[in-house]
């Protein structure tokens, strides 16, 4: 089954490997929204089927971060892809990022 015909590209790993998960799974997804927009393509370029996805995830894996882009929303986008959802920030505390904040 191709990836494309699903959303699940925006998953955050603890959601593809089946584990619990919480509101920080959107921070994940927001960052995948960002590098979808900044790139016009879906975060994960490389990866065209889901037994890749769920591979990556399992592998503690997390979307090339645009070259491209200022170090602020590389910044913002390395806090969105914290692999480990207990360490990946709240939407309250990424909301005074500079990323947000300096717009």
């Amino acid at each position: 089954m191709s990836l494309f015909e699903r959303d699940t590209v925006l998953d955050g790993p603890e959601m593809l490997r089946g584990e619990s998960y919480g509101r920080k799974v959107d921070i994940w997804s927001l960052g995948c929204v960002i590098v979808e927009m900044a790139t016009a393509t879906h975060p994960w370029k490389d990866i065209q089927h889901y037994d890749e996805l769920f591979a990556a995830a399992n592998n503690s894996y997390s979307p090339e971060i645009p070259s491209h882009l200022s170090d602020t929303c590389k910044d913002f986008l390395k806090l969105c892809f914290t692999v480990d959802k207990v360490k990946r920030p709240d939407a309250k505390t990424l909301l005074l990022h500079p990323f947000i904040t300096s717009n």
